[in-house]
């Protein structure tokens, strides 16, 4: 992909933002998620899906958690964001009302986490990852959330995963994240990096919602 010259001054969340947008649209008008949040769908297509994040929050997590012990980066990957326990504690409680097995980890899912791990050891890839979920969690995720109630059922016990306790009010949140994007010290390569790595992400995901379709219809 090749970056305008002056986009290459731009701040990093502006360019994760403008340089992804078609990226971005894409996963999130894929056939799945506008079926299930359609109501086209049942509780167990969004059981299946969060099966599969589960695999993919415990990689960014990992990953976070590694880089946070080497850098002083606290608010781009606080610990208070990490998804385990909620999403355990969800599927716990979704598993219990639908008697669904868990479900193998899709080949979508194996290379989604394949990705975050590649990116690791790069403080800027990582966080490309780490801000598709998570920023996405906090402005569009919540959105999700009032749809599948809506459509079918989830009580506060089986949304714990929706609520991000610990970060307080998510607007200022959400500005203190993007501050310190901007504020990273990338050179122009790294940052390119960081700007790609982000459509890899979102392309990951749209693979994801298709893989998690895919098995959903088999399983019907």
């Amino acid at each position: 992909m090749t970056t305008p010259p002056e986009a290459e001054t731009a701040p990093l969340s502006t360019r994760f933002r403008e340089e992804t947008r078609a990226a971005h649209e894409r996963a999130e008008n894929s056939p799945f998620m506008s079926q299930l949040l359609g109501g086209e769908l049942d509780i167990a297509a969004w059981v299946m899906l969060l099966d599969q994040l589960e695999h993919v929050y415990a990689a960014i997590d990992g990953a976070a958690a590694t880089l946070r012990a080497q850098l002083d980066v606290p608010d781009l990957l606080p610990a208070a964001l990490e998804r385990g326990d909620a999403i355990a504690a969800d599927l716990a409680a979704l598993r219990e009302r639908t008697g669904l097995e868990p479900l193998d980890v899709l080949p979508e899912t194996a290379s989604y986490v394949a990705a975050i791990e590649a990116s690791a050891d790069e403080l800027g890839r990582l966080v490309a990852h780490h801000y598709t979920r998570y920023l996405g969690d906090l402005s569009g995720g919540q959105a999700i959330r009032v749809m599948l109630d809506r459509h079918y059922g989830l009580p506060d016990d089986e949304a714990a995963f929706f609520r991000l306790e610990g970060i307080g009010k998510f607007p200022t949140f959400k500005n203190t994240y993007r501050a310190a994007l901007d504020g990273l010290n990338l050179d122009a390569p790294s940052a390119q990096r960081a700007v790609d790595e982000t459509s890899v992400a979102f392309d990951a995901n749209e693979r994801l919602f298709e893989g998690v379709r895919r098995a959903h219809a088999e399983r019907s």
